[in-house]
This record gives C-alpha cells, sequence and structure tokens, in this order.
C-alpha cells in the first residue's frame, strides 16, 4: 500500500512539473498589452515547479517519521507560495498592472525567509521556538489569504464594471470562479498540514488538486487562443491614460450626449459603444475615457440607467402593460429586466405601477 501512495505522489509530482514546463512553451505575443501575460506564464511556472517539487520530495523521502516535521513546515512554505502566485495570475487576468514584480518579489521574499526559520528551528533542535513560529506563520498564511481575496474582488470588480459586452465578463468570471477554486485548495492544503486527517486522504487530496491543476493548464492554453479581445480591453482599462479630450471637446461631447438622451436613442436594442462613438461624432477610446473619468460609470451602467427610469416614466405615466415594457425601454431578456428594476426600485413592475393608478 505505502508503493501506492508514493507512486501518486511521484506521478502527481511528474505531470505538475509537465504542466510548468507546458506554460513555458506556450507562444505569446510581443505586444505590451501582453507584457503582463507573458511574465503571468513564468510566474505560474514557477508555481507548478514548487508544488511538484514538494510532492517529489514526499514520494521520494516517503514522508518518514523523522521527516514530519521537516515535511509539514516544507507543506506550509510552499503552501504560501501556491497562494501567492496564484494570486498573481489571477491578478494578471483581471488587472494586469496590479500583479507587479515587485510586489510579487517582495512577499516571496517574505516567505523564503520564513521557511529559512522554520529550517533552522528544526536543525538545531529547537521545538519550542519551533512550534511558535510555526503557528505564527500559519496566522500570517489565513491572514494572506483574507487579503489576497479582497484585493482580488477589489481588481475583479473593477474590471467586470469596465467590461460592456456580456460575453467578455463571462470570463471574467471564470477567471474569478478560478480564483475561488484554488483559494478553497489552498484552505484544505492548510487543513491537511495542522490537522492531519490519515495519510489516504492525504494523498486523495493530491491527486484532486493534481487533477484541478491539469484541467486548469487546458484552461488556461484556451483562455490564451480565445481571449486575446479580454486580454487587451482589460490591459486598456488598467492604466492611467492622460486626458483624452479637452474642456471644449468634453463639452461638445455633453452637448451631443444630451440630445442623444432627449430622442430616447438609449431604448434601441443592440447598442454598442462603436456606434453611440460614431454617432457623436468622437472614437470608442475617448467615449470610455468620458464615463470612466468625467460621469464615473461605464456605458453598460448608464445606459441601463436610463432605460430604467424611462420605464418607470412608462408604467407611471403611460396606458402599458407590464409585460412588454421591457421591450419598449430596449432590454432584450424580460427576467434580467425585472431584476434590474427590483434592484433599483424595490418592487416589481406590477407592484410599482399599482401604486399610481387612480381608483375607480
Amino acid at each position: 500500500m505505502e508503493l501506492d501512495i508514493n507512486h501518486i505522489e511521484l506521478i502527481s509530482g511528474s505531470v505538475i512539473a509537465a504542466m510548468g514546463i507546458l506554460f513555458m512553451l506556450i507562444h505569446v505575443q510581443k505586444e505590451e498589452e501582453w507584457s503582463q501575460f507573458r511574465k503571468m506564464r513564468i510566474i505560474l511556472a514557477i508555481s507548478y515547479i514548487l508544488l511538484s517539487a514538494s510532492n517529489l520530495y514526499h514520494g521520494i523521502t516517503n514522508a518518514s517519521v523523522d521527516t514530519s516535521e521537516l515535511s509539514t513546515a516544507l507543506s506550509l512554505i510552499i503552501g504560501s507560495f501556491q497562494a501567492l502566485l496564484f494570486t498573481a495570475t489571477c491578478m494578471v487576468l483581471v488587472a494586469p498592472g496590479a500583479a507587479t514584480i515587485s510586489r510579487i518579489g517582495l512577499n516571496a521574499m517574505r516567505i523564503a525567509i520564513q521557511g529559512v526559520v522554520l529550517v533552522s528551528l528544526l536543525t538545531f533542535g529547537n521545538m519550542l521556538l519551533y512550534k511558535i513560529a510555526f503557528w505564527g506563520i500559519v496566522c500570517i498564511y489565513i491572514y494572506k489569504l483574507v487579503q489576497y481575496s479582497q484585493s482580488f474582488l477589489r481588481y475583479y470588480h473593477r474590471s467586470s464594471d469596465s467590461v460592456d459586452d456580456d460575453l467578455q465578463r463571462q470570463k471574467l468570471t471564470w477567471v474569478r470562479n478560478f480564483f475561488v477554486t484554488a483559494l478553497c485548495i489552498g484552505i484544505v492544503n492548510l487543513v491537511v498540514v495542522i490537522l492531519p486527517a490519515g495519510i489516504l486522504l492525504d494523498y486523495l487530496f493530491c491527486v484532486v488538486y493534481t487533477l484541478y491543476y491539469v484541467y486548469f493548464s487546458i484552461s488556461l492554453i484556451n483562455y490564451r487562443i480565445d481571449f486575446d479581445t479580454l486580454i487587451k480591453y482589460v490591459y486598456k482599462a488598467s492604466i492611467e491614460e492622460k486626458p483624452l479630450l479637452n474642456e471644449k471637446q468634453i463639452l461638445e461631447l455633453e452637448s451631443k450626449l444630451d440630445c442623444w438622451v432627449a430622442g430616447k436613442k438609449y431604448t434601441e436594442k443592440d447598442i454598442l459603444p462603436e456606434k453611440l462613438a460614431e454617432d457623436l461624432g468622437t472614437t470608442r477610446r475617448a467615449l470610455a475615457w468620458y464615463f470612466t473619468n468625467k460621469l464615473n460609470t461605464n456605458f453598460r451602467s448608464w445606459r441601463l440607467a436610463l432605460r430604467m427610469e424611462e420605464a418607470k416614466r412608462l408604467l407611471r405615466e403611460e396606458n402599458i402593460s407590464t409585460a412588454n415594457v421591457y421591450e419598449l425601454v430596449g432590454v432584450a431578456d424580460k427576467s434580467n429586466f425585472h431584476k434590474h428594476f427590483r434592484k433599483i426600485t424595490g418592487l416589481t413592475p406590477t407592484e410599482y405601477k399599482a401604486q399610481f393608478e387612480k381608483p375607480e
């Protein structure tokens, strides 16, 4: 039975190492917007190789009693590296500018120092100080998981709000789901380290996360193939740009937008920012800059707010059916309209309309 368990560790380590090498072989464009993606590829490869080294170490040494404390310490340190590097990977995919090499390097240095401290205390046999240091690093690990989660979610929501296309937003959701899953693996890893659940459960966990990392490797390759538009969009949304419009141009754009709104063009279906920019005599990039820096919103949210206000006006003032009001304001999906309407008013369209109906 022990031989089979060793084989699981060795196979896991070999597979994960192969995935790390595969990342290095992925071709990435040389354009500037892909620079962070190229860095992420290296970060992720290092992460996989570190994990594979841990698994190979366990498989070769059989995690014997003599090395159990060292094995636990290494698992904690490598888990800390994993949490850092996978968070950095997800950051690159939603906010390239947030995952800088200097930040990653400083955090990696901190983790390395923690590892040196634990191994040194074990080498000199000072178990009391080792236990204190070990539990101190466990607390830091938990704190960092919370901090990483808060940072990722903040940047994720910022990027999601900047994306107008639902398909692109779904791709960002994929990144969020990967982060959540990786976070769960990090939490389970911590539980396995501090509360040993038995060797069979340990290696069952090993099989599960190995399969998951293989799945992520395949998904990331698909990301590289299919997400070119999103990478460029998120990159452009994440960098600080100089003002694209002067005061005169801003006033002209505001005047044209007022006319556009007065004509209720926002009730037309399938209006894309590119088409609006063309109608207003400006560029997609300049229009996005205006919404972000002058209105503190994006085109999609701004248009939705106008549609909801128009829906409220129709329900108050016009004799229309609540069943098709969503079509009159340009919303394609009825359930989506009802969700946003209730979020804004706290009422369904029927309940809202009933407030303004005169009793017979």
